[in-house]
C-alpha cells in the first residue's frame, strides 16, 4: 500500500561537496587562463605579477598557488559533510534524504512537505547509516 523510493545521498549533499571541492580548482584555472591571455596579447606586464618588490624574494609563478586552491576546496567539502554529520545526528537520521528537511516532528511515515517524496523513519536511518553520516546506534 505505501510504496517508497529506495533511500539515498540526498543529491545536494553530493553536489555541495562537489561544487566546494572543485569551485576553487575552477575557479584558480579561470583566473590562471585570464592572466595568460592577457600576458600573451600583451595587455598585462609581467612585472604586475612580481612579489619581490612587497616580500623581497623572487617572482612566484601563479602555478604554484594551484596545490592552495585545491586545499581551500578539499577544506570547504570537509566542513560541509561536518555539518551535515552534525544535523543528520541531532535529528537522529529523521532528515529527508532527498531535500534534507528535518521530518522529526512528523509521522513515522509519509510524505515530505518540502519535495514531496514519502519515506519512512527507518528508511531514512538506515540511508543515513549507509552513507556513513549517521553513526551506528551503540549496541545495550
Amino acid at each position: 500500500m505505501f510504496n517508497e523510493p529506495k533511500a539515498r545521498i540526498p543529491r545536494l549533499v553530493v553536489r555541495w561537496q562537489l561544487a566546494l571541492t572543485l569551485g576553487p580548482m575552477v575557479a584558480f584555472s579561470v583566473f590562471y587562463a585570464a592572466i595568460v591571455v592577457l600576458v600573451w596579447f600583451g595587455w598585462l606586464d609581467l612585472k604586475w605579477l612580481s612579489f619581490s618588490k612587497v616580500f623581497g624574494f623572487a617572482r612566484i609563478p601563479l602555478s604554484a598557488a594551484l596545490p592552495a586552491f585545491m586545499l581551500v576546496g578539499f577544506l570547504l567539502a570537509r566542513w560541509y559533510i561536518r555539518s551535515v554529520r552534525r544535523r543528520v545526528a541531532a535529528a537522529e537520521g529523521r532528515l529527508c534524504t532527498h531535500c534534507c528537511y528535518d521530518l522529526s516532528a512528523l509521522a513515522e511515515q509519509g510524505v515530505c512537505p518540502e519535495c514531496g517524496i514519502a519515506y519512512s523513519m527507518a528508511a531514512l536511518r538506515q540511508a543515513w547509516t549507509e552513507s556513513k553520516l549517521l553513526a551506528d546506534p551503540p549496541v545495550l
